[in-house]
């Protein structure tokens, strides 16, 4: 078994994802930043979608602390334990299909990009609001 050094996007996806980085959507954010919004969007919609095909996307080691408990996190709760923990492959694998879920989500709101990016900051305030009325 080899050591996982990379994080796989389905190459059928890699073209929509340079469309996003050509409309601006994800104009100046890296492959991990692209990946991970990916990911929280398709978690955030319970849209999990296998990879037909990987291609590498980015490397392991350009994460950091944060973004791994980001993914961690994922894992844990579609998992429903933090056993997952002990198989970073699969806990890999979950975020790479929560990311090609996402991504697809993206993608058919292609057209609806001022109504997407309206939700999602309504979402994000949401959210926001949320918090600090735990505090």
């Amino acid at each position: 078994m080899t050591k996982r050094d990379r994080v796989f996007i389905d190459l059928k996806d890699k073209d929509i994802y340079d469309r996003f980085v050509k409309l601006g959507f994800f104009e100046g954010k890296t492959r991990k930043e692209q990946f991970l919004f990916c990911m929280a969007l398709g978690f955030r919609n319970n849209a999990k979608k296998p990879l037909s095909k990987r291609e590498g996307f980015f490397l392991l080691k350009d994460l950091n602390p944060k973004d791994e408990a980001l993914i961690y996190s994922v894992a844990i709760q579609s998992n429903g334990s933090a056993d997952i923990l002990s198989d970073i492959d699969k806990v890999y694998q979950i975020a790479e299909e929560y990311a090609c879920g996402g991504i697809k989500i993206l993608s058919s709101k292609i057209t609806q990009f001022g109504t997407f990016t309206k939700q999602l900051e309504r979402d994000i305030y949401d959210v926001y609001r949320r918090s600090i009325k735990k505090i």
